[in-house]
């Protein structure tokens, strides 16, 4: 499907929550990215950017971020979310998985392939203070990180 999509000129986002349905969507991705260059199908701007989105990409692996940047996927992301899922993330993911989850710092990808959304209504209205909230919030759940 996401194939198809892309091929017609869709710009595709996927809901995956987790660093299995990320993997899952990056591979979608690449596939769907490859399939459209090899028979030449430009992005709905002519270009080569199909602009494809992940949303909720919080609990992620390196091995993910790297591809993010390399396949220049929109890594859309809630921090907020944080603040709720600080509950049980340690607990559920562990710590090996958890230590590159909610990991705003590791993901420097260039402004333009970041999507910071605060559209739920329990959250901070400012964008800036969602920010602030999880990225304090972070620090104290893992320690380890800067």
């Amino acid at each position: 499907m996401t194939k198809e999509r892309v091929g017609a000129g869709f710009q595709v986002g996927f809901h995956a929550i987790g660093d299995k349905g990320v993997q899952m969507a990056l591979r979608a991705f690449d596939e769907a990215q490859k399939e459209a260059r090899e028979k030449k199908i430009k992005a709905a701007n002519g270009g080569n950017d199909y602009r494809l989105r992940i949303e909720h990409a919080q609990v992620t692996t390196p091995l993910q971020i790297a591809k993010f940047k390399e396949l220049k996927v929109i890594a859309s992301t809630q921090p907020n979310h944080l603040l709720t899922d600080m509950n049980w993330a340690l607990d559920r993911l562990g710590p090996k998985r958890a230590a590159h989850s909610y990991a705003w710092a590791e993901c420097r990808w260039p402004l333009e392939r970041i999507i910071r959304s605060n559209r739920s209504p329990h959250s901070a209205a400012c964008m800036l203070l969602s920010l602030a909230e999880a990225r304090t919030t972070s620090a104290n759940i893992f320690p380890n990180r800067k």
